[in-house]
């Protein structure tokens, strides 16, 4: 299974599959993992998600 970071990357990919590269891309993704750890049952929820397939 992929680290936490590649399976929430997986989820807010563009459609055609380019990786996230920008720094902004990445600040958000770090809010959002910041987010879900203040939140410990949705944390809890979205670990159990299987990663994605890239």
């Amino acid at each position: 299974m992929g680290s936490f970071y590649e399976l929430v990357a997986g989820l807010v990919t563009e459609n055609d599959g380019e990786a996230l590269s920008s720094a902004i891309d990445w600040a958000k993704l770090q809010l959002v993992h910041d987010e879900l750890k203040s939140t410990p049952a949705l944390y809890a929820l979205v670990r159990e998600l299987p990663a994605p397939d890239f």
